[in-house]
């Protein structure tokens, strides 16, 4: 009978890099879109699963206890460290949600994503996805997945290791919802500072002259103060979420 112990023991540690880069590829930024084909995420993370292993892992893992939990933890670490990553464009989605109603585009939802959302958080979010490939971020991103073996090896997991985690990955996720929230407020003040203008100038108008239809007046000339002002500020905007989400992966690396 042929003895399948040796080549398990062997296999191990490719499955449990395979189970933190699906992990991560399926939650990250660029790769866990709608539009990316899943056979090409699959092919991926086996490829670079491949090439990571023998960089990460022994070749055999003495005492490996239980598998299958050794497989949960690896994929919980891949999901917490691309939602994390993730969390950096949510900040902004809050950044376009807050601009598309100051421009009265609230009721315009985007439909090509599985969640309806704001068209100005949809076309920031986009235009964010391809700045990543352009700039080289994606790599930065993998380099930063191999960068958590350091804090997390690939090796049986001891007590309190998965409470180490949690707490890692909320003390992380507390920073980055804190400064993306405040990056969003601050991309929306001129909007906001500039609506608030329109509105205490047309409400100073309405009491002079009563008799003409502000709304009429007002909401035409709201999204066109909205669309530029949105349009001068854009650059801006990427600017900062872009060196927002590199100081966090360059922060991951030097761990």
């Amino acid at each position: 009978m042929i003895n399948l112990a040796p080549f398990a023991e062997q296999l191990l540690p490719y499955i449990l890099v395979a189970g933190r880069m699906g992990g991560a590829l399926s939650t990250l930024p660029g790769y866990s879109e709608v539009f990316v084909n899943t056979r090409v995420r699959a092919a991926l993370m086996f490829a670079l699963s491949l090439a990571i292993t023998p960089m990460v892992a022994p070749e055999v893992i003495s005492d490996p206890g239980f598998p299958p939990f050794l497989i949960l933890k690896e994929l919980i670490i891949g999901l917490l460290f691309g939602v994390l990553i993730k969390m950096v464009l949510m900040g902004l989605e809050v950044a376009g949600t807050i601009i598309s109603f100051q421009m009265g585009f609230s009721n315009a939802m985007s439909q090509t994503a599985i969640i309806s959302s704001a068209l100005p958080s949809t076309f920031l979010v986009t235009i964010m996805i391809l700045l990543i490939f352009i700039s080289n971020m994606h790599h930065l991103m993998l380099e930063a997945i191999v960068a958590t073996y350091k804090a997390f090896p690939l090796m049986p997991s001891q007590p309190g290791s998965l409470t180490l985690l949690f707490s890692h990955a909320l003390e992380q996720a507390t920073e980055i919802l804190s400064v993306g929230f405040r990056l969003s407020l601050q991309l929306a003040a001129p909007l906001l500072i500039v609506n608030m203008i329109l509105n205490a100038g047309f409400a100073l108008f309405n009491r002079l002259i009563p008799s003409i239809q502000v709304f009429a007046i007002m909401i035409p000339l709201q999204i066109i103060v909205g669309v530029i002002v949105f349009a001068m500020s854009i650059h801006l905007t990427l600017s900062l979420f872009a060196e927002h989400l590199g100081n966090l992966l360059h922060s991951i690396l030097q761990q």
